[in-house]
């Protein structure tokens, strides 16, 4: 299940929804923007493959805790409600 953009945004905004993820989602986002990463630009192709696989894996990343959290909202909606007894 992908998550749609609506979705990701949700995620990124909900204060309860996992730190880790939101950290690690702008950690990959800053390695393509930052000049320094592993394989610096100037070598052409390289360089450019790098910042491109590291901002797939973070896309990847980003949808895949998107849809859990989608997920976890919706079993949590759908949970029947018990009476306190």
């Amino acid at each position: 299940m992908m998550a749609n953009p609506k979705g990701v945004w949700r995620f990124l905004r909900d204060p309860k929804a996992s730190r880790w993820s939101k950290a690690a989602a702008f950690l990959a986002v800053l390695y393509i923007v930052v000049p320094t990463d592993f394989i610096p630009d100037l070598a052409p192709v390289l360089g450019w493959l790098d910042d491109l696989g590291m901002g797939a894996v973070a896309l990847t990343f980003i949808a895949t805790q998107a849809s859990r959290y989608e997920a976890q909202k919706l079993s949590a909606a759908e949970a029947p409600v018990r009476p306190v007894e």
